[in-house]
């Protein structure tokens, strides 16, 4: 999944972070920090999965999760860019500032409290001090609940990662293409929407014959392949139809080439009359 960067909201002047990002507790740490390494690439930068994969030295599944959590917060759209044929022409990372997606959550739980009794909305409060160890009262049962479903969240995001790679399924769409993950199912749904019929079965079935498993990506190929084939055919017929129009029209004016004919012509009308009066 590679694409080339495009910034909304940010001033071509810096690049200023918002305050919010750091503390969004939507996110996890990874994702906060990948969003700021997004945030201060250039415009127009190509980026993709390995690039990102060797920027950081967690594996290419954690990075696809935290992707997964700023495109789920509205900090990062990825969007299919077509050509003039129609046909999908890469794709366009679009880093969105934090003014419109951001949260800006508590620093402590006496101010989580006093937001959580004025909305119903849940949320996890983060400490930005150690809590005191063997407190008994209310205070130390709440930093102790807090605790808890911090424990809990990680767990859930271990299991999200630990089932990352059975993401990746075959699934064959009624078109013929065939699909492993959900950013295949995507192209492939473009290269659906964008070609015809009967050109993304003659892609499926020239792959197959090759060996070739006929994926969106290698379908796509495929079809601009034939249509530049179609296209050069359309040309070489074009010219030989001039071609022979020409001769056509040089014959017309050729004084002895009109003599030779008219010849024949009287000599095939004289056979036929003899062969009337013989009969």
């Amino acid at each position: 999944m590679s694409g080339i960067i495009h910034h909304e909201g940010r001033p071509v002047f810096s690049v200023p972070l918002h305050r919010a990002v750091i503390r969004d507790v939507r996110l996890s740490w990874g994702a906060r920090g990948l969003f700021v390494f997004l945030w201060d690439l250039p415009t127009g930068w190509a980026v993709c999965i390995e690039h990102l994969c060797t920027m950081s030295p967690e594996g290419r599944d954690a990075v696809r999760s935290r992707l997964k959590e700023l495109q789920t917060v509205g900090a990062l759209r990825i969007e299919g860019i077509r050509g003039e044929s129609g046909l999908l022409n890469g794709r366009r990372w679009v880093i969105v500032s934090p003014e419109s997606w951001a949260k800006e959550f508590p620093l402590s739980i006496q101010q989580g409290q006093e937001e959580q009794s004025q909305t119903t909305e849940k949320r996890v409060f983060r400490f930005s001090v150690n809590p005191t160890i063997g407190e008994s009262n209310t205070k130390g049962l709440q930093v102790f609940k807090v605790l808890q479903e911090e424990a809990a969240l990680a767990t859930v995001n271990q299991s999200q990662s630990a089932a990352a790679p059975e993401r990746k399924k075959r699934r064959l769409r009624r078109s013929g293409i065939v699909t492993w993950t959900p950013e295949d199912q995507e192209q492939a749904g473009l290269v659906e929407q964008s070609s015809g019929e009967h050109e993304i079965l003659a892609a499926v079935q020239a792959l197959v014959a090759a060996g070739k498993e006929p994926v969106p990506g290698l379908v796509q190929q495929q079809i601009q392949k034939q249509q530049l084939t179609q296209k050069k055919q359309d040309q070489q017929r074009a010219a030989e139809a001039a071609h022979a129009a020409a001769l056509a029209r040089g014959m017309d004016h050729d004084p002895e080439a009109l003599a030779k004919g008219q010849q024949l012509i009287e000599k095939v009308r004289n056979g036929k009359r003899s062969g009337e009066a013989t009969t």
